[in-house]
């Protein structure tokens, strides 16, 4: 191979929690997408064909040294916490997806990965922290991409910019790990004017060197009020994507709050569905209240009567209308309408002529003359019920 594929040699790591520079050969392989490379010459962008494929997730890596482990939940931030542990929580996520896409590249590329400042760091002797594992799963399954490919991320102690405005470093900065010349600043910057770090094969045809992160740097960027996006943007250009891979260990991002009773915390607060808000289920006197439990909503509607007979104002059946089934006795015959004065009803003298009106009660004939409570209370044989207002009993009237 052309030396122009094989990058230099690199120096032992240090800098703020041991992070290391990476290098890595790049070989003519993508995850995304195969560029179809003529030769490792002074090749251009008319060189390269592409041939796009969706970003299907690595959920486990193979560690060289160690086998198999899974990627969102033990790998990566193992690899946070010794390559950049200190940082904020915006940097520390800008590390996670160069992380992620240097495993995803390194995977597809050659099946493995060193547990080293060959590679990445698995094994330094420190826990993840809450943090560390928070950053990983708030960028879960994102990898950064360019041209149909993931590419490789690059990241690097680099040096403590003095300006931290613009979290650029001079030479007048240390830079105890000498990798502040491997940095890149692409703020602003696309296609063609990207600048490529010395770390990979420098050549236009080779779009999976996008540039050089400095960990350093990126906490001063932190400092300054850069989100990790923007981060990432800085040091890879502004044309690079973060796209999210697709498999089971890939999860949502939070929300807002987690109103779904589903049993997952979708707040990322560390409770499930505590935001769950009860509704209704049921009409009438079915009506109850839902509940969530376990992830599981429930709400049952109770048992409707058999019919809505009595004049109350509930839908006893639940059948969406209340007191349709209440009527007058069959055998009844009205007297007099309401207490109006007076006036005599249709069929003889009103009973209940005195002050006491307003009560709107009503008169009923029994065949018999006597009221329910055997007293004989009008000339015409009636007794007198209340009338509600708007009961079914009083329109079926």
């Amino acid at each position: 191979m052309d030396s122009k594929c094989t990058p230099p040699g690199r120096e032992a790591a240090g800098g703020p929690a041991a992070p290391a520079r990476r290098v890595a050969q790049l070989v003519a392989v993508g995850f995304l997408a195969l560029p179809l490379l003529q030769s490792c010459g002074e090749a251009g962008e008319e060189d390269v064909g592409w041939k796009a494929f969706p970003v299907t997730a690595f959920c486990q890596v193979n560690v060289q040294g160690i086998g198999w482990i899974d990627a969102e939940t033990d790998y990566l931030p193992h690899v946070i916490q010794c390559e950049n542990g200190g940082a904020g929580p915006e940097s520390l996520k800008a590390q996670a997806v160069a992380a992620r896409s240097y495993m995803y590249y390194k995977m597809e590329g050659s099946g493995s990965v060193q547990d080293g400042t060959g590679d990445q760091v698995y094994s330094c002797g420190r826990t993840p922290g809450p943090e560390h594992i928070e950053a990983v799963r708030a960028t879960s399954g994102q990898v950064l991409t360019y041209a149909g490919v993931v590419i490789c991320a690059f990241f690097v102690a680099g040096a403590d910019p003095s300006n931290r405005s613009t979290c650029v470093a001079t030479s007048s900065d240390g830079d105890p790990t000498n990798t502040e010349r491997y940095v890149t600043y692409n703020e602003g910057r696309s296609g063609a004017d990207v600048e490529q770090t010395t770390l990979g094969w420098v050549d236009p045809g080779n779009v999976y060197n996008r540039g050089c992160f400095s960990q350093w740097g990126s906490r001063c960027l932190e400092e300054a009020g850069y989100g990790y996006q923007d981060i990432l943007h800085f040091y890879y250009g502004e044309d690079i994507g973060i796209e999210t891979a697709e498999g089971d260990c890939v999860t949502p991002p939070c929300q807002a709050s987690d109103p779904t009773c589903d049993g997952i915390d979708d707040d990322c607060d560390g409770t499930a569905d505590e935001d769950y808000a009860p509704h209704a289920c049921g009409v009438g006197a079915c009506e109850r209240t839902s509940a969530c439990s376990g992830g599981s909503e429930s709400c049952t509607p109770g048992d409707p009567a058999p019919s809505d007979a009595t004049c109350d104002g509930i839908d006893d059946d639940c059948d969406g209308t209340a007191d349709e089934d209440c009527t007058i006795p069959p055998d009844g015959e009205e007297d007099a309408a309401t207490d109006a004065g007076p006036d005599a009803g249709p069929d003889g003298p009103a009973d209940n002529a005195g002050p006491d009106a307003a009560e709107a009660e009503a008169d009923v004939a029994r065949p018999d003359g006597i009221s329910p409570d055997g007293q004989s209370d009008s000339p015409g044989g009636t007794y007198e019920i209340g009338l509600e207002s708007g009961c079914a009993c009083a329109a079926a009237r």
